[in-house]
């Protein structure tokens, strides 16, 4: 019987998340780690960002173009395993715990924490408009700091990335990221709010049951039926 869809994934299903990301197709598709960090921006930004916007980003592409899956149940089976994922995320924030970083261990503990902030600022970027206020914001502004920090150590675009960091100063910057998560889900607390009341009609599809029918609307949010979007057969999906 499927667990509930608020209970945390298992190591095992953490693997087979890793492992089903590695597979998709064209190599663009974030690893769970960074995924970990863009769900994150995402639950704790100023608006709701639609499954139609965030997954072709996540994953290169939406989930029948980045991967041929072999029936409706692993269909399925992936798909709650991603809104459990999510939903514990959102659960820890909104009960007023702290939420540990999903992190991969490497074996030289190197950059660790880098690919999480790195996909934080992807989820940034999806309403980048809305970050600014806390961005620029002199005083809670610095809660963001050290995402921008680790994420600067892969970014092609920076010019002069910044200097390895010792082990003890790498552990402050992630403590300090799981900070400024706390800190970016309080101070965005009333714009969301705002937000769900100002659009009644945006209700996160996350909420709704994580099974799927080939006749339910898609999951990625196109609106199109789920048999002739992600759930086609390979290579006749119409996005």
């Amino acid at each position: 019987m499927p667990l509930p869809i608020a209970t945390s994934l298992t190591d095992e299903e953490c693997y087979r998340l890793e492992v089903f990301l590695a597979h998709c197709k064209g190599g663009r598709a974030m690893n769970l780690e960074e995924l970990d960090g863009f769900f994150s921006a995402l639950i704790v930004g100023p608006e709701v960002v639609m499954p139609s916007e965030y997954w072709p980003v996540a994953l290169g592409g939406n989930l029948g173009e980045v991967h041929a899956f072999s029936n409706l149940e692993e269909v399925n089976e992936i798909l709650r395993l991603f809104v459990r994922h999510w939903n514990t995320i959102a659960t820890t924030r909104d009960r007023g715990e702290v939420y540990l970083l999903h992190l991969v261990e490497t074996i030289d503990g190197m950059k660790r924490g880098t690919a999480w902030a790195t996909g934080f600022m992807r989820g940034i970027d999806m309403r980048h408009e809305g970050w600014v206020e806390l961005i620029e914001h002199k005083d809670h502004g610095k809660a963001l700091l050290p995402m921008m920090l680790l994420a600067q150590e892969i970014d092609p675009s920076v010019e002069y990335p910044p200097k390895p960091l010792a082990p003890n100063d790498r552990l402050d910057i992630l403590l300090l990221m799981t900070e400024g998560l706390i800190e970016a889900h309080r101070y965005f607390e009333p714009h969301r709010r705002a937000f769900s009341r100002d659009s009644p009609k945006s209700e996160p599809v996350r909420r709704s049951a994580s099974r799927v029918g080939r006749n339910n609307p898609c999951p990625c949010g196109s609106g199109k039926k789920f048999k002739l979007c992600c759930g086609a057969p390979e290579g006749t999906s119409v996005h």
